[in-house]
């Protein structure tokens, strides 16, 4: 038991480190293909942008809500396979790591990778200075998204198993009547062979009767 929860334990352990590792790269991706709003800084000190740019700011919300689909599917699909004999907890597993994952990726997106403090670098700006802004999440939506995904993903590996499952075993048991060997009862050809061997010990006797009766009828003939 005590073997079976260390082994448990190193699997989860994996499978964290798998989600924080899929966060990261993440967080790398969504930095790169989000472009950040920019703000002026005007002679007066107020910060303006244009309407195109503060479009800008879904797109954050949109490329992360996208990594989240693709890779909670993944984390999904790999936490059923690894787990899928824990039955239903596999599927409490896939958006633990997840949301992980999520977590990982919004937290180095928006500090480490990207540039972070909008409102101080705002403050400290002068006139004639341009300010980009932070690569931050605007709708806790977009979080979601990567739970829901990943269970989509263990939801759908776990339909696919229970179909092949069932499609399967009928297709074992016609394979083993149709393509198996015949292996006859042992107990049946006894019970053949008792009832064939009267038959062969009647044949025999009746044989000899038919020649001792021929031999009685000759040497009535001599004498």
């Amino acid at each position: 038991m005590a073997r079976k929860e260390i082994q448990l334990g190193g699997w989860l352990g994996m499978y964290a480190a798998l989600a924080l590792v899929v966060g990261a790269c993440a967080a790398i991706f969504w930095r790169q293909v989000v472009p950040l709003p920019i703000y002026h800084i005007e002679s007066d000190f107020s910060a303006s942008i244009s309407e195109a740019l503060l479009a800008l700011t879904v797109q954050s919300d949109l490329w992360f809500s996208a990594c989240g689909l693709v890779l909670g599917v993944g984390l999904g699909v790999v936490a059923w396979s690894w787990f899928s004999d824990m039955g239903v907890l596999a599927v409490f597993l896939a958006p633990v790591g997840a949301l992980l994952a999520a977590g990982t990726a919004w937290f180095l997106g928006s500090t480490l990778l990207g540039p972070s403090n909008f409102e101080q670098r705002l403050v400290d700006a002068v006139a004639g200075d341009v300010v980009s802004a932070s690569l931050e999440v605007h709708s806790p939506s977009a979080v979601v998204v990567w739970a829901l995904a990943a269970v989509l993903g263990s939801l759908v590996c776990a339909l696919v198993s229970l179909m092949w499952d069932k499609r399967r075993r009928p297709g074992e048991a016609g394979g083993d009547e149709q393509g198996g060997e015949h292996v006859a009862d042992p107990d049946a050809l006894d019970v053949e062979q008792a009832q064939a061997q009267p038959e062969q010990y009647d044949a025999a006797g009746g044989g000899q009767g038919i020649d001792l009766a021929g031999a009685q009828k000759i040497a009535q003939e001599e004498a």
